[in-house]
Protein backbone atom coordinates (compact mmCIF):
# COMPACT_ATOMS: atom_id res chain seq x y z
CA UNK A 1 0.00 0.00 0.00
CA UNK A 2 1.46 3.44 -1.16
CA UNK A 3 0.67 6.77 0.41
CA UNK A 4 -0.69 10.02 -1.57
CA UNK A 5 -2.13 13.06 -0.68
CA UNK A 6 -5.53 12.57 -0.48
CA UNK A 7 -6.30 15.95 -2.47
CA UNK A 8 -3.69 14.98 -5.52
CA UNK A 9 -2.61 12.09 -7.41
CA UNK A 10 0.90 11.76 -6.57
CA UNK A 11 3.01 10.98 -9.61
CA UNK A 12 5.35 8.58 -7.97
CA UNK A 13 2.34 6.72 -6.26
CA UNK A 14 0.97 6.35 -9.72
CA UNK A 15 3.69 5.14 -11.17
CA UNK A 16 3.80 2.17 -8.54
CA UNK A 17 0.78 1.39 -9.30
CA UNK A 18 1.00 1.45 -13.29
CA UNK A 19 4.43 0.28 -13.00
CA UNK A 20 4.56 -1.88 -10.22
CA UNK A 21 1.08 -3.38 -9.55
CA UNK A 22 0.87 -1.83 -5.63
CA UNK A 23 -1.91 -3.85 -4.71
CA UNK A 24 -3.28 -0.70 -2.73
CA UNK A 25 -2.77 3.38 -2.00
CA UNK A 26 -3.55 5.07 1.08
CA UNK A 27 -5.34 8.44 1.10
CA UNK A 28 -3.11 10.52 3.39
CA UNK A 29 -3.09 14.35 5.15
CA UNK A 30 -6.23 15.94 5.07
CA UNK A 31 -8.83 17.01 2.58
CA UNK A 32 -11.79 19.42 2.81
CA UNK A 33 -12.66 18.71 -0.89
CA UNK A 34 -15.93 16.34 -0.09
CA UNK A 35 -16.90 12.97 -2.07
CA UNK A 36 -16.68 14.24 -5.53
CA UNK A 37 -13.35 15.66 -5.70
CA UNK A 38 -11.75 12.74 -3.76
CA UNK A 39 -13.50 10.08 -5.87
CA UNK A 40 -11.56 11.95 -8.89
CA UNK A 41 -8.73 11.28 -7.36
CA UNK A 42 -9.09 7.75 -6.36
CA UNK A 43 -10.13 6.96 -10.05
CA UNK A 44 -6.33 8.45 -11.69
CA UNK A 45 -5.30 5.50 -9.45
CA UNK A 46 -8.49 2.51 -9.99
CA UNK A 47 -7.88 3.27 -13.92
CA UNK A 48 -4.97 2.03 -13.79
CA UNK A 49 -5.39 -1.09 -11.48
CA UNK A 50 -5.42 -4.86 -13.36
CA UNK A 51 -8.53 -5.66 -14.13
CA UNK A 52 -8.84 -8.68 -11.92
CA UNK A 53 -7.13 -7.12 -9.03
CA UNK A 54 -9.04 -3.81 -7.72
CA UNK A 55 -7.28 -1.43 -5.73
CA UNK A 56 -7.23 -1.53 -1.88
CA UNK A 57 -8.33 2.00 -1.54
CA UNK A 58 -7.66 3.33 2.07
CA UNK A 59 -7.83 6.16 4.66
CA UNK A 60 -7.81 7.08 8.66
CA UNK A 61 -11.75 7.70 9.18
CA UNK A 62 -12.15 7.58 12.29
CA UNK A 63 -13.68 10.82 13.82
CA UNK A 64 -12.75 13.50 15.87
CA UNK A 65 -9.05 14.92 15.23
CA UNK A 66 -8.37 11.45 12.85
CA UNK A 67 -10.77 12.03 9.54
CA UNK A 68 -8.56 12.42 6.75
CA UNK A 69 -11.33 13.14 4.72
CA UNK A 70 -14.21 16.05 5.02
CA UNK A 71 -16.42 18.73 2.84
CA UNK A 72 -19.56 18.27 0.79
CA UNK A 73 -20.79 14.82 1.03
CA UNK A 74 -18.81 13.54 4.06
CA UNK A 75 -20.17 14.47 7.40
CA UNK A 76 -18.16 15.47 10.66
CA UNK A 77 -17.61 11.75 12.68
CA UNK A 78 -17.64 12.44 16.10
CA UNK A 79 -14.32 11.43 18.48
CA UNK A 80 -14.61 7.52 19.16
CA UNK A 81 -15.56 8.39 23.06
CA UNK A 82 -18.64 10.14 21.70
CA UNK A 83 -19.41 7.78 19.24
CA UNK A 84 -19.18 4.96 22.64
CA UNK A 85 -21.93 7.27 23.90
CA UNK A 86 -24.57 6.11 21.43
CA UNK A 87 -26.31 2.92 21.69
CA UNK A 88 -24.67 0.05 19.69
CA UNK A 89 -27.55 0.08 17.08
CA UNK A 90 -27.52 3.85 16.94
CA UNK A 91 -23.92 3.65 16.66
CA UNK A 92 -24.00 1.11 13.88
CA UNK A 93 -25.98 2.96 11.71
CA UNK A 94 -24.14 5.69 12.18
CA UNK A 95 -21.23 4.17 10.74
CA UNK A 96 -23.01 2.51 7.93
CA UNK A 97 -24.25 5.75 6.60
CA UNK A 98 -20.42 7.09 6.82
CA UNK A 99 -19.24 3.95 4.93
CA UNK A 100 -21.45 5.25 2.08
CA UNK A 101 -19.97 8.36 1.90
CA UNK A 102 -16.68 7.07 1.90
CA UNK A 103 -17.78 3.82 -0.30
CA UNK A 104 -19.01 7.00 -3.08
CA UNK A 105 -15.80 8.19 -2.76
CA UNK A 106 -14.14 5.25 -3.87
CA UNK A 107 -12.38 4.01 -0.76
CA UNK A 108 -13.35 0.50 0.02
CA UNK A 109 -10.96 0.17 3.33
CA UNK A 110 -11.05 2.10 6.34
CA UNK A 111 -8.07 2.21 9.23
CA UNK A 112 -10.73 2.06 12.07
CA UNK A 113 -12.07 1.75 14.16
CA UNK A 114 -9.53 1.93 17.16
CA UNK A 115 -9.52 -0.68 19.71
CA UNK A 116 -7.56 0.50 22.30
CA UNK A 117 -8.01 -0.42 25.84
CA UNK A 118 -6.74 2.65 27.42
CA UNK A 119 -5.59 2.64 31.29
CA UNK A 120 -8.41 4.67 32.87
CA UNK A 121 -10.56 7.97 32.37
CA UNK A 122 -8.84 9.44 34.92
CA UNK A 123 -5.24 9.07 33.41
CA UNK A 124 -6.20 9.35 29.93
CA UNK A 125 -4.39 12.25 28.73
CA UNK A 126 -1.06 10.34 30.23
CA UNK A 127 -2.04 8.06 26.99
CA UNK A 128 -0.89 10.80 23.96
CA UNK A 129 -1.87 8.35 20.68
CA UNK A 130 -5.45 7.46 22.31
CA UNK A 131 -6.74 8.67 25.06
CA UNK A 132 -5.06 12.41 24.39
CA UNK A 133 -6.90 12.79 21.34
CA UNK A 134 -10.39 11.07 22.75
CA UNK A 135 -9.43 8.22 20.25
CA UNK A 136 -10.78 5.65 22.70
CA UNK A 137 -14.39 3.80 22.65
CA UNK A 138 -13.56 2.77 26.53
CA UNK A 139 -11.62 1.70 29.11
CA UNK A 140 -12.68 -1.97 29.01
CA UNK A 141 -12.79 -4.94 27.38
CA UNK A 142 -16.43 -5.14 26.80
CA UNK A 143 -17.18 -1.55 25.98
CA UNK A 144 -14.51 -1.52 23.02
CA UNK A 145 -16.01 -4.75 22.02
CA UNK A 146 -19.08 -4.01 21.95
CA UNK A 147 -18.74 -0.25 20.39
CA UNK A 148 -15.97 -0.87 18.14
CA UNK A 149 -18.07 -3.97 17.13
CA UNK A 150 -20.53 -2.07 16.26
CA UNK A 151 -18.78 0.31 13.97
CA UNK A 152 -17.26 -1.90 12.25
CA UNK A 153 -20.67 -4.22 11.54
CA UNK A 154 -21.86 -0.26 9.87
CA UNK A 155 -18.70 -0.21 8.27
CA UNK A 156 -19.17 -3.69 6.11
CA UNK A 157 -23.00 -2.70 5.99
CA UNK A 158 -21.43 0.15 3.63
CA UNK A 159 -19.15 -2.75 1.79
CA UNK A 160 -15.72 -1.63 3.42
CA UNK A 161 -13.44 -3.56 5.28
CA UNK A 162 -12.46 -2.69 9.11
CA UNK A 163 -9.17 -2.17 10.63
CA UNK A 164 -8.73 -3.19 14.15
CA UNK A 165 -5.92 -1.10 15.37
CA UNK A 166 -3.45 -1.19 17.39
CA UNK A 167 -2.84 -4.32 17.80
CA UNK A 168 -1.62 -5.71 20.29
CA UNK A 169 -2.72 -2.60 22.41
CA UNK A 170 -1.95 0.63 22.55
CA UNK A 171 -3.91 2.11 25.07
CA UNK A 172 -1.01 2.51 27.80
CA UNK A 173 1.83 3.98 26.61
CA UNK A 174 2.99 7.17 27.39
CA UNK A 175 4.52 8.72 24.08
CA UNK A 176 3.12 8.98 20.71
CA UNK A 177 4.44 6.23 18.36
CA UNK A 178 3.77 8.57 15.18
CA UNK A 179 6.28 11.34 16.54
CA UNK A 180 8.54 9.09 19.03
CA UNK A 181 10.77 6.27 18.49
CA UNK A 182 11.54 3.37 20.44
CA UNK A 183 8.11 3.71 22.55
CA UNK A 184 7.82 1.17 24.91
CA UNK A 185 4.56 -0.42 26.59
CA UNK A 186 4.85 -2.14 30.08
CA UNK A 187 1.55 -3.47 30.65
CA UNK A 188 0.34 -5.10 27.36
CA UNK A 189 0.56 -9.39 27.99
CA UNK A 190 -0.35 -12.35 25.79
CA UNK A 191 -2.99 -13.41 27.37
CA UNK A 192 -4.57 -10.02 28.49
CA UNK A 193 -7.54 -8.54 27.26
CA UNK A 194 -5.92 -5.85 25.19
CA UNK A 195 -4.97 -9.03 22.65
CA UNK A 196 -8.15 -11.09 23.86
CA UNK A 197 -10.25 -8.61 22.66
CA UNK A 198 -9.30 -9.28 19.13
CA UNK A 199 -10.50 -12.80 19.08
CA UNK A 200 -14.16 -11.81 19.12
CA UNK A 201 -13.90 -8.84 17.03
CA UNK A 202 -12.10 -11.03 13.67
CA UNK A 203 -14.36 -13.38 14.45
CA UNK A 204 -17.42 -10.98 13.81
CA UNK A 205 -16.73 -10.76 9.90
CA UNK A 206 -13.81 -9.83 7.36
CA UNK A 207 -11.79 -6.87 9.09
CA UNK A 208 -7.79 -5.95 9.11
CA UNK A 209 -5.50 -5.34 11.84
CA UNK A 210 -3.02 -2.84 11.73
CA UNK A 211 0.29 -3.75 14.27
CA UNK A 212 1.33 -1.16 16.51
CA UNK A 213 5.04 -0.11 16.40
CA UNK A 214 5.58 -0.19 20.27
CA UNK A 215 8.25 -2.57 22.07
CA UNK A 216 6.04 -4.84 24.27
CA UNK A 217 8.23 -5.49 27.21
CA UNK A 218 6.17 -8.23 28.55
CA UNK A 219 5.69 -9.87 25.05
CA UNK A 220 9.61 -9.18 23.44
CA UNK A 221 11.37 -6.45 24.42
CA UNK A 222 14.10 -6.96 22.25
CA UNK A 223 12.24 -5.88 19.20
CA UNK A 224 9.69 -3.88 17.80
Amino acid sequence: MVGTPATAASPGTLAAVRDRHAGGIFLSGRSTGGVAATASVVSRFTSLAEPDLPLWVATDQEGGEVQVLRGPGFDAMPYGIRQADLPSDQLRAKAEAWGRELADAGVNLDLAPVADIVTSKATRFDNPPIGGFGRQYGYDASTVVDKAGAFAEGMRDAGILPTFKHFPGLGHVSANTDTTADVVDRAVTPDGPDVDLYRPLTAAGPSAVMVSSAIYDRIDGSTP
